[in-house]
């Protein structure tokens, strides 16, 4: 069997250096994915409805107001929690780190800012139609 068939079998990723130092990186499985996945939810989930608490005197004044502004709550949570850490911690959510996942570039090197912004605001693409269907299939060819 060749190299390259059984990295893939084995779940790693081999980088190598123009110095020909070889990296092997062992890529997360679908379990522990979902697992970071579920704490990440939930943080935000947690964390837009306290913060809806909290401005709930604003919602009862105002509910057209209060609506547009649970919106905008939640997409700034929901995808700037992810943007905001994953830039900041390496490629890590509170999720990823308790499972010690990272995201990382095909190079192998950390991702920066834009990385982070592209893979979280194209995320909605990902879940088309149902449960992650492109984005899984996506990943089962690459």
């Amino acid at each position: 069997m060749s190299t390259a068939i059984a990295g893939v079998l084995e779940g790693t990723h081999s980088v190598v250096t123009p110095e020909y130092v070889e990296f092997r990186f062992v890529l997360a499985g679908l379990y522990s994915r979902f697992l970071a996945w579920l704490v990440d939810g939930l943080i935000v989930m947690f964390g837009t409805t306290a913060i809806m608490t909290a401005l709930s005197t604003v919602m009862v004044a105002f509910p057209g107001f209060a609506s547009a502004l649970g919106f905008i709550v939640y997409f700034l949570l929901d995808w700037g929690y992810a943007i905001v850490l994953e830039t900041a911690w390496s490629g890590q959510t509170v999720g990823k780190r308790l499972l010690g996942l990272r995201v990382i570039q095909e190079s192998g090197v950390r991702i920066g800012f834009l990385q982070a912004a592209l893979r979280n605001l194209v995320r909605p693409i990902d879940r088309l139609p149902v449960l992650y269907l492109v984005g899984g299939t996506a990943a089962l060819f690459t």
